[in-house]
């Protein structure tokens, strides 16, 4: 079978979709053997040497010219080398496809549909008024998790039968052995994600600010590129006490991120809402123990091996940071939890999705 992913993202993304989508490209080059993978992307990538590449050159990733790319040039070239199935993970087609070819989306939320409110205002408009018509004409419609899925049958009308789940792939570290030395000397806590309103950061903020003076030399480390509406963030900065002892890293490479995960003391997710929660199984991949908001999006991630708690109260959140900061010993190891995201197991997933609607086709 040949599959063709369009995989612009892995050029100009920086947040969940684009670790979603090289994660499962890397599983799918190291244990997919049966099928032959096509990536249309705007330049060459390197690592995937047993895919076929096609190259469509460009260096705008623009609304205007990706919606140009994604309804012209990418259909164009699809319709001429004709795959099986062509895979979009973006929430934005595939569009204008031969008959012949499967079409497959891949949703990772409906945060810019439900909550509007959290996304810059053109990329709500154009969700809300193109997402339900992406799910509704794709052939296979596959979602990160069983919570997004549920949104989709939900605000779509769509029949649960129609909507595959796929996990995230998730790097794990079962063995105690951390990388290389820690960035700073200091204990701290860690947060990893784009510096956006839904993250819910500047509640972090205040509770770090409640609590470091119980801790010598505590920091609170943000890593993530900064990202829009930031005012709360940035007051909550500007007001902090402890403002000096907050360090914002900006994106930073994958080496880097495994250094900050192996020597944190512990990691908070406090988000209103996620599709996955892609840091949460991260985290405990690298045998980290983590708090998260007590909302159902971050239930898969975190099962029973993280600590909840309602992040709208911040004397709650600082409370649930103490006890944890204050817990001795190493985390348990979250084996049977974070199996389900491993590579081989995802490849699994994926080839039987992607097969059993191909071959119904067929027959």
């Amino acid at each position: 079978m040949r599959i063709a992913f369009y995989a612009d993202a892995l050029d100009y993304q920086y947040a969940g979709i684009y670790f979603y989508l090289r994660n499962l490209l890397d599983a799918l080059h190291e244990h997919s053997d049966a099928h032959e993978y096509i990536l249309v992307k705007s330049r060459e990538s390197p690592e995937y040497t047993r895919f076929t590449q096609v190259i469509a050159p460009t260096k705008n990733f623009r609304y205007i010219r990706r919606f140009w790319r994604y309804v012209n040039t990418f259909p164009k070239l699809m319709n001429d080398i004709k795959p099986d199935v062509v895979i979009e993970p973006t929430h934005f087609g595939p569009f204008r496809l031969d008959k012949s070819i499967k079409r497959a989306a891949i949703i990772h939320d409906l945060t810019a549909v439900t909550h509007s409110h959290f996304h810059p205002r053109l990329s709500a408009l154009i969700q809300s008024n193109f997402l339900e018509d992406v799910a509704q004409n794709a052939d296979i419609i596959i979602t990160n998790s069983e919570y997004t899925k549920t949104q989709v049958v939900y605000e779509f009308g769509i029949d649960r039968r129609r909507v595959d789940v796929l996990h995230p792939v998730i790097p794990q570290n079962v063995n105690p052995i951390k990388t290389l030395k820690p960035k700073i000397e200091w204990p701290y806590i860690l947060h990893v994600g784009t510096l956006e309103p839904r993250k819910n950061l500047a509640v972090l903020v205040e509770a770090f600010d409640r609590v470091r003076a119980e801790y010598d030399g505590l920091k609170l480390v943000f890593v993530g590129k900064a990202g829009w509406r930031m005012g709360d963030f940035n007051r909550a900065l500007a007001n902090a006490r402890w403002r000096e002892d907050i360090i914002l890293t900006d994106y930073i490479s994958d080496q880097e991120l495994l250094q900050w995960y192996d020597y944190a003391s512990l990691c908070v997710f406090p988000s209103h809402i996620e599709g996955f929660g892609l840091p949460i199984a991260e985290a405990l991949g690298r045998r980290r123990r983590v708090i998260v908001n007590d909302h159902a999006s971050m239930k898969e991630a975190g099962s029973d091996v993280v600590y909840y708690t309602d992040v709208s109260d911040v004397s709650k959140l600082a409370l649930r940071i103490q006890r944890v900061l204050d817990m001795t010993g190493d985390p348990p190891i979250p084996t049977g939890h974070l199996e389900k995201f491993g590579a081989k197991a995802i490849v699994k997933r994926f080839e039987s999705i992607i097969e059993r609607y191909v071959e119904k086709e067929k027959g």
